[in-house]
């Protein structure tokens, strides 16, 4: 389920509700010929029950690159959707039971994901690993908890 939509043109953000049956609007775009002289953001939160699985954002030009990046975007959600009601991956209910008994109170970002980034002490590093990624920012501060999609345990748990 596809919900809060948000569908911004230059500086005008309009928000609208779709579901994953209503295909329409990606086919659309993606079969159209049609060249845009500016780009169109879609950011959609994806949900199982109700709880938010995958956030995302989908951009629209003339670019294929931008078509190839939004199929294999759908690809991966898909899988993780199924992934989640195998069992293979804790649900998104579940991961955030985890962060708000961590003391996680308002969640503003969740979304689960195929690799995450680590402080190190030569820098920061790209680690590829199936993750739930939950932030909340108080005040002026981000906290950042990541994770396991597939037991809950935690990996990072840091403030920016």
């Amino acid at each position: 389920m596809f919900s809060e939509v948000t569908k911004e043109e230059g500086v005008v953000p309009t928000k609208l509700d779709v579901s994953a049956d209503d295909n329409d609007g990606f086919n659309k775009i993606m079969k159209s010929k049609e060249e845009y002289v500016y780009s169109v953001i879609y950011n959609y939160k994806f949900t199982i029950d109700g709880s938010i699985f995958y956030d995302a954002s989908f951009r629209y030009e003339t670019s294929q690159y931008d078509k190839l990046s939004i199929n294999t975007k759908i690809d991966y959600i898909n899988s993780a959707c199924l992934k989640i009601k195998k069992g293979k991956f804790i649900s998104p209910k579940k991961a955030e039971n985890i962060v708000m008994q961590k003391g996680m109170n308002i969640i503003d970002y969740q979304s689960i994901d195929d690799f995450y980034y680590s402080a190190r002490e030569n820098g920061i590093k790209s680690i590829k690993k199936n993750v739930w990624i939950f932030k909340e920012k108080i005040k002026q501060q981000t906290r950042t908890l990541v994770l396991s999609a597939k037991n809950g345990k935690i990996l990072a748990d840091y403030r920016q």
